[in-house]
């Protein structure tokens, strides 16, 4: 996996386009793990070790996209605040 960039600050104000253009872009790549690794536990359920470990995955990148959705809400939020 590639190294995570900086995180923005909930609620800084930034042009609309830059937020929603990197916000689309980190879910997608979070989205793509999540996708590829549900197959991958699909295909290897008879290894339970190796498919507890994809399903750890799986949460922790569906984890992420969460806290990036709750991110953009705080943003738009103090952007309409």
């Amino acid at each position: 996996m590639s190294a995570e960039r900086p995180r923005r600050v909930p609620g800084a104000r930034f042009p609309k386009t830059s937020i929603d253009s990197q916000l689309a872009h980190d879910l997608t790549n979070l989205l793509t793990v999540v996708m590829a690794n549900a197959r991958l536990v699909r295909r290897n359920s008879a290894d339970a070790e190796r498919s507890a470990e994809l399903a750890a995955i799986i949460e922790s990148q569906a984890q992420k996209a969460l806290e990036l959705i709750q991110q953009a809400i705080t943003a738009q939020d103090a952007s309409a605040g």
